[in-house]
């Protein structure tokens, strides 16, 4: 019993795991809050950076490009505000604005001074400038973001017309329910996006094993893929993927009906990156390969909702090999159990959320115990 009560009592002093001081357990959760060397996610609606807290404010205010920013002529009058990526966009189109700007600044101030001055000013700034006449430089680089999310009328041809402009430089695209596409658009794709890092195919139901396999071979600088719902989608093309492109981070597989635990093993062993998966509805998927995902990756976010066959004991094994972990969903999984979550919640340190809808073994008072922590149950 005292074995058992040392390893749950709040009481018990843990190491921080990110700057290492000491913590009773009831604590460690508020420390993370605080924690300045805790991993953060940029909050910036598309930004995936993620770096030490201490870093955040830096990382917002002098470098994500999706940082909301006033334009630097804001001093002469101009009040546009945008994202920092677009706002060379907006001092190209708007320099007849901003010089308007400017000359009612110098309007002003040129009327404050002597008229012989301004004079011989203004015939000195034309003799210099003669020599620069002719020079020009363009301020419009190309998009590496590409947002086409829940056009669902797009056609493989009318992406592909407005993509192509941009294949060297495009490292993110998300085509979040564009369900008209089929593999004819992501091959293509695949073959000339060579740079492509970051991929959302989710809502195309379309697409098969054939542009994955495309996409393996060609884009493996690519880290995070999400897929939902592509029935066509097998073990195959993933296994390749897993194999071509190893530094995947963040993989989604929700409602991928042929997926099994094969490609679960494949992806455990070859993708040591891997800090986010999503296997909610797939439901061939066993404990068998969910204690290898364990064993092999450090994960940080896992779905298992309606995975209906994995059991406590997977559970119990991810809580012990993977204490890094901060979200879990579990929605209808009824093999879990109170116990299961309680050796969670003791094993995971830094557990923010557990989804447990429809979990019909886990009483409400375990539920309600988790609120009591802070921990969403939802």
């Amino acid at each position: 019993m005292n074995t058992i009560h040392s390893q749950i009592c709040s009481q018990r002093i843990l190491p921080c795991p990110y700057c290492g001081i000491e913590y009773f357990y009831k604590d460690m959760k508020d420390h993370l809050y605080y924690c300045d060397e805790y991993t953060v996610k940029c909050d910036n609606q598309g930004c995936t950076a993620v770096f030490p807290r201490k870093q955040l404010l830096r990382h917002q205010s002098q470098e994500c490009l999706l940082s909301m920013v006033s334009c630097e002529w804001n001093e002469f009058g101009c009040n546009h505000k945008t994202i920092r990526k677009d706002m060379k966009n907006h001092h190209t189109d708007s320099t007849a604005q901003h010089l308007q700007y400017v000359k009612n600044v110098l309007d002003k101030i040129l009327a404050m001074l002597p008229q012989d001055q301004v004079k011989r000013a203004l015939d000195d700034l034309k003799s210099e400038s003669g020599s620069q006449q002719g020079s020009s430089s363009s301020l419009s680089p190309l998009s590496n973001e590409t947002f086409i999310k829940n056009n669902k009328n797009i056609t493989d041809e009318q992406l592909l017309r407005q993509l192509s402009p941009h294949y060297n430089t495009l490292k993110k695209l998300d085509l979040d329910g564009c369900a008209k596409l089929t593999d004819s658009s992501i091959t293509k794709i695949a073959q000339n996006c060579t740079q492509l890092q970051w991929l959302n195919l989710k809502g195309c139901s379309l697409i098969t094993d054939g542009s994955i396999v495309t996409l393996s071979q060609n884009c493996q600088q690519l880290d995070t893929l999400f897929l939902w719902n592509s029935p066509q989608v097998t073990d195959r093309s993933i296994t390749k993927l897993s194999t071509n492109c190893t530094q995947l981070q963040v993989l989604g597989l929700e409602s991928c009906s042929q997926i099994t635990d094969n490609l679960i093993t494949q992806i455990a062993t070859n993708c040591k990156h891997l800090s986010e998966l999503y296997l909610s509805g797939c439901t061939q998927i066993t404990d068998t390969s969910v204690i290898l995902l364990s064993q092999k990756c450090q994960l940080k976010k896992l779905g298992l909702s309606y995975c209906t066959q994995i059991s406590e004991n997977a559970i119990t094994q991810l809580s012990q090999n993977c204490r890094q972990l901060q979200h879990l969903y579990l929605g209808g999984c009824n093999q879990v159990t109170d116990a299961t979550v309680i050796s969670l919640v003791r094993n995971c340190p830094e557990l923010l959320e557990v989804y447990l809808s429809n979990c019909q073994s886990v009483t409400q008072e375990v539920k309600d115990e988790l609120q009591s922590l802070r921990i969403i149950t939802q």
